[in-house]
């Protein structure tokens, strides 16, 4: 139980130092967000494409580029996230992501934040900048 309580409490350190989690989430919320993660570990230049599904990825440590056709690559890097396109809208994207550097991610399901506003609306926020046109 005490192992629990301290991957709990480590957990929720990591959503709390995070923009996306950091502010107007409740402890009794951040602790079920906090029980629904599942930690992976990827190579430098891993295709993450395929890993996306209905979740969000938290970076813990290294960096992931984002890739679109037509679009500026974005650098996710420490305490950012990707995947959004998956839990606001339910479908995969043009978006292809890969690890610029080794990477430890959280794997944080739909399930566990959908019924979050704030994280719902900051995700649709850094969705519609990340979606912006290339700047000339």
């Amino acid at each position: 139980l005490s192992d629990l309580i301290d991957q709990r409490a480590k957990r929720r350190e990591i959503l709390e130092r995070s923009w996306l989690f950091g502010e107007s989430v409740s402890p009794p919320v951040l602790n079920d967000i906090a029980d629904a993660m599942v930690v992976h570990e990827f190579d430098k230049d891993t295709d993450l494409s395929d890993v996306v599904d209905d979740s969000v990825y938290l970076v813990v440590s290294g960096q992931v580029e984002l890739c679109r056709k037509g679009m500026d690559n974005v650098n996710v890097k420490t305490r950012s996230f990707f995947g959004e396109e998956q839990v606001l809208f339910g479908r995969s994207s043009d978006r292809k992501y890969r690890t610029m550097k080794a990477c430890s991610i959280y794997q944080i399901p739909a399930s566990a934040i959908k019924n979050v506003p704030i994280v719902m609306w900051k995700m649709l926020e850094t969705f519609e900048y990340r979606a912006a046109p290339k700047q000339q």
